[in-house]
């Protein structure tokens, strides 16, 4: 996906990088740059619900798997 920046330094997110982050209007952004030079953009999350901030941290259960038999896995193997 392409954007321009205007001459007030704006640019403007495409809608579907906009749905598929959920951002919403007002939204705030870290804005960094990357040894490779690249711009990187990360939206700054404060939820109203504290567990929303732990949303994504995880990565999913193995196909099939449920938590009870993904937790029961984690506790066999630390014996």
């Amino acid at each position: 996906m392409r954007t321009t920046l205007t001459s007030k330094g704006q640019l403007t997110l495409p809608a579907e990088i906009r749905k598929r982050l959920r951002l919403k209007q007002g939204t705030q952004f870290e804005v960094t740059t990357n040894e490779q030079g690249q711009v990187v953009m990360t939206p700054v999350v404060e939820p109203d619900d504290p567990f929303a901030a732990w949303v994504g941290v995880l990565e999913p259960l193995p196909e099939g798997m449920s938590s009870a038999e993904f937790i029961r896995e984690l506790r066999t193997g630390d014996e």
